[in-house]
């Protein structure tokens, strides 16, 4: 997960006033090494101390609970399932000529504009 990803989901998790009010969503991401975590980590607490233009930092400090890194050797499921579905988008973005073959099952499930089966640019965003 970058860093950029992190501004992207924050707004639309915040959202579940459930969650909010109880303020027990806990971030997992796959650990890469401690040079690479580094960025997502500060990406994290820099949205919880700062917020975003979105949402103040209140908000996010009340909604998510903790940022925990797991190896991969660790197979925690929610994990697996995120590289299951992020395969196929990375390939699409890649060469969208030749999408992995199950990108059409991932793409049904992405956000999209409403009246529209568009996803480039709302449910899938291109980050340099």
């Amino acid at each position: 997960m970058k860093a950029g990803a992190v501004r992207t989901i924050g707004p639309r998790v915040t959202d579940s006033r459930q969650r909010r009010e109880q303020g027990t969503i806990k971030i997992i991401a796959e650990s890469r090494g401690s040079n690479e975590d580094a960025p997502l980590l500060a990406a994290y607490n820099r949205i919880l101390d700062t917020g975003n233009r979105f949402n103040p930092p209140t908000r996010f400090r009340a909604t998510f609970k903790a940022l925990e890194f797991k190896r991969k050797r660790e197979l925690v499921d929610g994990l697996e399932l995120a590289d299951l579905c992020a395969y196929p988008i990375a390939r699409h973005m890649l060469d969208p000529v030749k999408s992995h073959p199950s990108f059409p099952l991932v793409q049904q499930k992405l956000l999209r504009r409403a009246g529209s089966l568009a996803v480039d640019g709302y449910g899938l965003k291109r980050f340099p």
